[in-house]
């Protein structure tokens, strides 16, 4: 176990999120209980929902995957199994551990919102990030427990 979700902000980030695509949903089929009726009787609002399902239903599975972590596997967001550093399940993030040439805390600003997040640098080249904005456990040591576990330097942000 690397890090744990923190229990409320979870909470919150998935009901939410839940509600808002029940919500989509809903309103994508209010007018007509057949939605290729509704898409040909409204085409002006044909991409809107076809955006609304094919973004809905991962973003809905996600919202669920959030909440079996937080009740059912004691909050678990980042685990090492079988050399690799898991974050929320193996199809979501999965980076073999020997594969992990750097990691470091970014930290992103836009729109008013900073976002954190661990950024693992691969000996590909590829860039993996893991957001830690639902992470109970300090960044600090979040981050030196990947650089343990995958054996590398710490880092300046340390």
């Amino acid at each position: 176990m690397i890090a744990h979700f923190s229990f409320a902000k979870t909470l919150a980030t998935a009901t939410a999120g839940l509600a808002l695509a029940f919500l989509m949903y809903y309103l994508t089929l209010l007018s007509d209980p057949n939605p290729l009726l509704y898409v040909e009787s409204r085409s002006q609002w044909a991409v809107v929902i076809v955006v609304v399902w094919v973004v809905g239903v991962p973003w809905t599975a996600i919202m669920f995957k959030l909440l079996y972590q937080l009740f059912f596997c004691r909050r678990v967001s980042l685990w090492m199994s079988d050399g690799h550093i898991v974050y929320l399940s193996r199809l979501f993030m999965n980076v073999s551990a020997g594969d992990v040439k750097r990691a470091n805390i970014k930290t992103t600003r836009g729109y008013g919102i900073t976002n954190r997040s661990i950024r693992l640098e691969l000996r590909s080249g590829k860039v993996r990030s893991i957001p830690v904005n639902l992470i109970a456990e300090p960044l600090p040591s979040v981050l030196s427990r990947i650089e343990e576990m995958c054996r590398i330097a710490p880092s300046a942000d340390s």
